[in-house]
């Protein structure tokens, strides 16, 4: 008997999202300066390409780590530089998560639920919005995703080598957006546990060794970072101590949770970096075109507000609202170098912190046009089990593994007080794995 080799209905669905990911990306409000900015100047030395320096002298870094530019830069070596070139790359990661979100589903759930699944991933608001610009969310999604798929495979063939590479995955998305990247790590190690069939003694094993991989990989280019002289390397963007760590667990960590910012900005970097920058906002940076735009307002260093406002004019998907933090001063806190007054930032039009956040209608266009469906599939998917636990195991543990990775991360944007609207991104996978597991 001859197996079907394509599903008709998913080809349609990834040619939908293709279309949508990819619609009028080569104008130039469609791509975020700041980050085109630094691919420009990592085209121009691989000094540069391996710090992900802002501009061409290799002052300063960029205040994410280098992974998805590194992939950017190279898209622009090979096509220019130019808008659409930057973003192709975000583009095609958001088809792929589409598409690795129906394989992930379709083994235990049925070809119904992945479909569903998928079209959900494909038409979520914010995941189209993110991968129509070059910001680095809809890579770092899709890296997840393969994780998780990799992570699915080695419970199922018992197999150490898709485990490990499963949290080698999270430790590369780590060195794309840092913490960020560790808010799945409670719903991988959870499934783990419950999911994998082999002795107690071996699954621990199995795990330290895959955590240990995971923080090795994680830290790897930091270290190397911190490590080199300060004196031959550019300045660590929108750190307090020119370093990569505090960066990854200050102003890209706890500092997201509490709304607080303490990394340097503007006027700041000539204090901090001896003598090394001059004023921030008069600077003139590259862009795509051969030109150049002033460092101030949405462009500038070290307050997070880099993205380009929407062509709709609305609160902003992709920049809260398209304003600059109030900072005064020299910097965040007006505390001198670092802002060491550690105010608490704008909230980008982020809503207002409680359990119903992402309801308000601050966010809830963005992602939670699904939510409530999803819950409900999460409620009956319980129900389900409880009824037949025996005949819903496989279902109820991979159920776990969505629910797991949404109810934090949904926590953490409900009461978290300096984030974008375009992080939401992270909720669209089990959004979308509820919604067809629901179905």
């Amino acid at each position: 008997m001859k197996t079907k080799r394509f599903d008709a209905a998913l080809i349609l669905i990834l040619l939908a999202a293709a279309f949508l990911n990819t619609y009028h990306i080569w104008q130039d409000d469609t791509a975020n300066q700041y980050y085109l900015a630094a691919v420009k100047s990592m085209t121009q030395s691989f000094h540069n390409f391996f710090y992900a320096s802002f501009d061409p002298s290799g002052f300063v870094t960029v205040d994410k780590p280098p992974v998805v530019l590194w992939i950017q830069t190279i898209f622009a070596l090979i096509f220019g530089v130019h808008t659409w070139s930057v973003i192709i790359p975000q583009a095609l990661a958001g088809v792929g998560s589409v598409f690795l979100l129906y394989r992930v589903i379709k083994p235990t759930f049925g070809i119904g639920a992945a479909r569903i699944s998928a079209l959900v991933m494909a038409l979520t608001p914010i995941a189209v919005a993110v991968s129509r610009t070059n910001n680095i969310d809809s890579m770092l999604v899709f890296t997840i995703l393969l994780g998780s798929a990799c992570l699915f495979r080695a419970v199922k063939q018992g197999k150490l080598v898709w485990l490990l590479t499963a949290f080698a995955l999270i430790g590369l998305a780590f060195n794309m957006k840092m913490m960020q990247a560790f808010m799945v790590l409670p719903a991988f190690v959870l499934f783990y546990l419950v999911a994998y069939r082999v002795s107690l003694k071996k699954k621990i094993g199995s795990l330290l060794l895959s955590l240990v991989l995971l923080t090795g990989l994680s830290l790897s280019w930091a270290i190397a970072v911190d490590s080199a002289s300060s004196s031959s390397r550019p300045y660590v963007g929108s750190s307090q101590t020119n370093s990569v760590l505090e960066l990854a667990f200050g102003y890209n960590g706890t500092e997201r949770l509490l709304g607080q910012t303490t990394g340097l900005a503007k006027g700041d970097m000539n204090a901090a970096g001896g003598g090394k920058m001059q004023n921030q906002d008069n600077m003139q940076a590259p862009n795509g075109n051969g030109s150049s735009f002033s460092q101030n307002g949405n462009q500038s260093f070290g307050n997070h507000s880099h993205a380009p406002q929407p062509s709709n004019g609305q609160t902003g998907a992709l920049n809260g609202g398209g304003g600059t933090p109030p900072t005064g001063g020299n910097g965040p806190g007006n505390g001198g170098p670092g802002g060491g007054g550690g105010k608490s930032v704008n909230m980008f039009g982020t809503g207002d912190p409680g359990p119903l956040r992402l309801f308000q209608s601050a966010l809830s266009g963005q992602i939670s046009w699904m939510l409530p469906f999803s819950l409900i599939g999460l409620l009956g998917a319980i129900v389900s089990w409880y009824r037949d636990r025996r005949g819903h195991a496989a279902e109820m543990k991979e159920t776990l593994f969505w629910a797991a990775w949404l109810v934090p991360v949904a926590g953490f944007f409900s009461i978290a007080g300096f984030f974008h609207q375009y992080y939401l991104i992270m909720l669209a996978p089990p959004i979308a794995a509820l919604s067809g597991i629901g179905w």
